[in-house]
């Protein structure tokens, strides 16, 4: 009686798409590897102020671990596919008697079809990003030009005068700390954050793509390995959903910046306006002091210029304590980058993405009568695989009918040796006497002893005498 049935055009079909998946990491137009590459890395270069120096190394870890994301779905996904590939060639080399062929529903077409067509719900994620938030009107606003904010600007050919009165008075140049706070390529942070949600959309499109295309083979192949790949498939398209979801939290830490920086640099121009507005001021009650011609005016003197003085120094103060403030950007951006990146990066031997891992490897050939593998640690013919067979004998031996049958069936590949383990028999005969329990531990400690001595730590000779029970 054979114990699978599988339509080989549905296994066909199913590493077709699994392969056309993996196309979209790095073969297709666009490809998941040009898009990272093209949309998601802020650039490191020019004259960047300290909070963009800050947070530059964080986008550089956060486009690392999204690269490392993309090849390690590539290896999942190619994974899969050859794994259904080589459950099929098993197939083909098995006995009839345990394989039964039938025409489900798909066809050489729908392979062919599967085979040549591109997974555009997959790739029609990734669009080409876009700043949301766009910098250009509010930096010129505030008269930077580059990474520079001329005094000029603002306060014409009394620039100079303004600046010795400021800083003689101990005061910090805003002119020359705004731009080295700010300055930086913010529209490429916006764009990258952009991209991100586009990734945690391709993401996303690959786990449902995986999750249905299982799902319309999962009726076309029973029994053997089947099971088990339908728990694999499950596990990676879980990985890639988790993956999406850590992206789209990275992207709205992106964006959060940069709307945060555009928030600061509209205050900032604010506070330009208002410390220029005071430097014209003073310049005019100074000048106004000295006209050779006596002015009568309520505040017009040296008081009403030492007033204006007073207010310039209070809005110069207020554009720097305003600039402290881009500390708890910083603090927000890399704090909640970081706790992303702990989800997303892995030792160099972990993968991010469940890579499948089935096959049919131990299925009996009952031409050939073939053993097959008990436990998947213990290759046929070693020394675990023998000492676990001798056991299962001697236990059939002492064992009641129904417990004897799972027995044979772990040998012929129908049951496993955990199926035994759970038995009511077997939770029975675990169950040692202290005399039992006493000698399995000098066989333990005897195994030891042997183990750090020159002998290896052989196992037992099967001439040595063991004690009955």
């Amino acid at each position: 009686m054979s114990t699978i049935t599988v339509d080989f055009d549905a296994l066909d079909h199913l590493s077709a798409i699994y392969h056309n998946l993996a196309d979209t990491t790095t073969q297709s137009s666009p490809n998941a590897r040009s898009y990272i590459r093209d949309n998601i890395v802020v650039p490191n270069s020019g004259s960047l102020g300290y909070v963009m120096s800050d947070i530059i190394g964080y986008a550089q870890q956060v486009t690392d671990a999204v690269s490392q994301c993309e090849t390690d779905a590539e290896k999942a996904l190619r994974g899969g596919a050859d794994a259904v590939d080589e459950c099929r060639r098993h197939y083909e080399n098995s006995d009839q008697n345990v394989i039964t062929l039938f025409d489900g529903k798909y066809t050489s077409a729908d392979v062919n079809t599967a085979k040549s067509t591109p997974s555009t719900p997959v790739t029609g994620c990734l669009p080409p990003a876009v700043a949301e938030t766009t910098f250009a009107d509010v930096f010129s606003s505030m008269g930077m030009v580059g990474n520079v904010i001329s005094p000029s600007f603002w306060l014409g050919e009394g620039a100079d005068i303004i600046l010795d009165f400021i800083l003689g008075e101990g005061e910090h140049n805003p002119f020359d700390a705004i731009p080295g706070a700010i300055a930086g390529d913010w529209e490429a942070v916006s764009r990258a954050g952009n991209g991100l949600g586009h990734l945690a959309d391709y993401f996303s499109a690959l786990a449902s793509e995986s999750t249905n295309t299982w799902s319309d083979t999962a009726s076309e192949w029973e029994g053997g390995a089947a099971d088990t790949a339908a728990t694999s498939f499950g596990k990676m398209s879980q990985s890639f959903s988790d993956i999406a979801e850590e992206l789209r939290k990275l992207s709205a830490t992106y964006q959060s910046i940069a709307i945060g920086i555009y928030n600061l640099a509209a205050s900032l121009a604010s506070g330009l306006q208002a410390l220029a507005d005071w430097g014209i001021l003073f310049l005019a009650a100074a000048a106004a002091v000295t006209l050779p011609v006596p002015i009568v005016g309520q505040l017009l003197g040296l008081g009403g210029a030492g007033y204006a003085g007073y207010e310039l120094i209070q809005a110069a103060r207020a554009l720097i304590s305003t600039l402290n403030a881009t500390w708890s950007l910083v603090i927000g951006f890399t704090g909640l980058c970081a706790t992303s990146l702990g989800r997303l990066q892995v030792s160099p031997d972990t993968s991010t993405v469940y890579i499948p891992t089935f096959s049919e490897g131990c299925l009996v050939d009952n031409r050939s009568n073939r053993p097959v593998r008990l436990l998947s640690t213990f290759p046929i013919g070693s020394p675990g695989d023998q000492l676990l067979r001798e056991s299962l004998r001697a236990l059939r031996a002492e064992a009641p009918p129904e417990t004897r049958r799972m027995i044979d069936s772990i040998f012929r590949d129908e049951r496993s040796v955990r199926d035994l383990m759970n038995s009511s028999w077997m939770s029975k005969r675990l169950q040692f006497s202290a005399e039992q329990t006493t000698e399995l531990k000098q066989q333990i400690a005897d195994v030891r002893a042997r183990a750090e001595g020159s002998d290896g730590g052989a196992l037992p000779s099967r001439t040595e005498p063991r004690s009955g029970r």
